[in-house]
């Protein structure tokens, strides 16, 4: 278990993937239950949801990492990391 004790960009990368297809599956069946219900409780689950999907897109993109990490992408990365602090 390597990346518990040292994880890397991949590994965030990856837990980012799986934290936005949830996100985007809570709001699409929020707008959905709301379609067929009409209930607003459930269209502000759907909406809430919606801005919880924005900022994992935005984490997404912050922790991108191409295959093979050179300095130089290292450095960008780093730089995208302070920039989000």
């Amino acid at each position: 278990m390597s990346w518990w004790r040292d994880p890397t960009e991949h590994h965030a990368f990856y837990l980012s993937i799986a934290s936005t297809i949830v996100t985007l599956v809570a709001t699409i069946g929020g707008v959905v239950t709301f379609t067929f219900t009409g209930s607003s409780l459930m269209l502000s689950y759907g909406m809430e949801n919606a801005v919880d999907l924005a900022s994992d897109l935005v984490v997404l993109w912050r922790f991108y990492c191409p295959g093979a990490v050179d300095e130089a992408t290292r450095k960008k990365l780093e730089r995208r990391e302070s920039k989000a602090t």
